[in-house]
């Protein structure tokens, strides 16, 4: 009887062991999830900025040299 109760305290231990152990392993993923979404994030407003900034760059070009055009 003693080693019946032993095996079944073993085996509830095991249990809460991988219960435990999986939402660790759940928690982690979902971690790592949130931060590749915000890495991602980063990096796309990191290029919609440097988009952009070409972008006011061409038109600034563009202008300069439709009045340099238009004077000559």
């Amino acid at each position: 009887e003693h080693v019946k109760q032993l095996t079944e305290k073993i085996e509830r231990e095991r249990a809460q062991l991988l219960e435990e152990q999986e939402r660790t392993l759940t928690s982690k993923l979902q971690e790592q999830a949130r931060l590749l979404k915000e890495r991602c994030q980063g990096e796309s407003t990191q290029l919609q900025n440097e988009i952009q900034k070409l972008q006011k760059t061409l038109e600034k070009k563009t202008k300069r040299y439709m009045s340099h055009k238009l004077k000559i």
